[in-house]
């Protein structure tokens, strides 16, 4: 896919932040992909739907993040598709003014009824 037309699809999309999310909040994982062009550095990135708003959205992960994603959904994003990403809370990074999500991992419920 050319660099213009990724850009443009991202652009329709909103990445989670602290001022757009909450504790508690849900996204659906719909695909995850590694992102070198966004950013700084490379990150993965989950495009998902948040639950709350059932609206598209992105969430950009650092590698503690995958740590402990990974730690419940298993080290395969392959298989994180159709699982969710859950906000576990905010932290204060004092030193460089800012604050960030920490994200974990929720498997889907089976449904069992019929």
């Amino acid at each position: 896919m050319s660099l213009v037309k990724e850009f443009i699809e991202r652009s329709g999309s909103t990445f989670l932040n602290t001022d757009n999310s909450k504790t508690g909040d849900l996204v659906e994982i719909m695909k995850v992909s590694l992102d070198s062009t966004t950013f700084d550095k490379p990150y993965i990135v989950v495009d998902g739907v948040l639950q709350r708003t059932n609206e598209a959205c992105c969430v950009r992960l650092g590698v503690q993040n995958l740590k402990r994603i990974a730690e419940d959904l298993g080290v395969n994003e392959n298989d994180w598709t159709g699982n969710c990403l859950r906000v576990l809370a905010f932290q204060e990074y004092a030193g460089l003014g800012k604050k960030g999500i920490l994200w974990g991992g929720k498997k889907k419920s089976i449904d069992f009824r019929l």
